[in-house]
């Protein structure tokens, strides 16, 4: 009996952001941690370690402008072994999640995606992970999602949960600290690929259709890159 070849896992990784507050001349996701890895290594190692075997089979799409060369060179000398591509982040849509995504759509036409920013640092079980892609191999989405403090909320997009359930709501970017509701991170987001085009639609229409009743997987701990204070929390 033949073997099911590996399910592909598209990871596409948004690298557009300007970092001005690092004030360098080189890219936010390069900058070092006090481990010694740089931003996009953290950013990317769980995954890359969690889906090690001959079940999958992963590849990297970073998103980015004509300045991440330094960031594609990075990954590609890291990761030898995993195919490592980049594009054009488009500007057509005022939504980055939507520019992002439909750039890399025109690269993905299997397999599952996982949607990382090369500035959010989760900490999961292999098992959560390979669990989470599990989940939506014939289909469906799943956010990955923290639980954050009040005083965070206007920093991150957050999502708000129905915890009976286990289930999305809705989310919010930056919603008010006030707002009880929203009291966990968007950290990560997986989806089939079949479901790319709904994402791009609920992005760039505002809607929570796509991803309404989808699974929350809970990460164990999770840290935003938002300023340099932010590289010494990360162990």
């Amino acid at each position: 009996m033949s073997k099911m070849p590996p399910t592909v896992v598209n990871i596409i990784v948004a690298a557009a952001g300007k970092g001005t507050r690092f004030g360098a001349r080189y890219a936010k996701e390069l900058h070092l941690l006090p481990t010694g890895h740089a931003v996009v290594d953290r950013v990317l190692e769980p995954w890359l370690n969690a889906i090690s075997g001959e079940e999958f089979s992963p590849r990297v799409i970073i998103v980015g402008d004509e300045s991440r060369g330094a960031t594609l060179a990075h990954v590609a000398e890291r990761y030898p072994k995993v195919p490592i591509g980049m594009c054009l982040q488009r500007a057509d849509a005022p939504n980055v999640n939507v520019n992002v995504l439909s750039a890399a759509r025109q690269w993905i036409d299997s397999g599952v995606v996982i949607y990382l920013l090369a500035d959010q640092i989760l900490t999961a079980a292999d098992a959560v992970l390979v669990g989470a892609l599990k989940n939506v191999q014939d289909g469906g989405i799943g956010v990955l999602v923290a639980g954050i403090p009040a005083s965070a909320r206007p920093a991150e997009g957050c999502i708000e949960l129905d915890t009976a359930n286990e289930h999305v709501v809705t989310h919010m970017e930056k919603p008010p600290a006030e707002d009880e509701r929203y009291n966990h991170a968007w950290a990560a987001l997986v989806a089939n690929a079949n479901q790319l085009d709904r994402l791009i639609d609920g992005f760039q229409n505002q809607h929570d259709e796509p991803w309404r009743e989808s699974k929350a997987i809970h990460v164990q701990d999770y840290v935003n890159i938002n300023s340099i204070d932010d590289l010494s929390t990360v162990q």
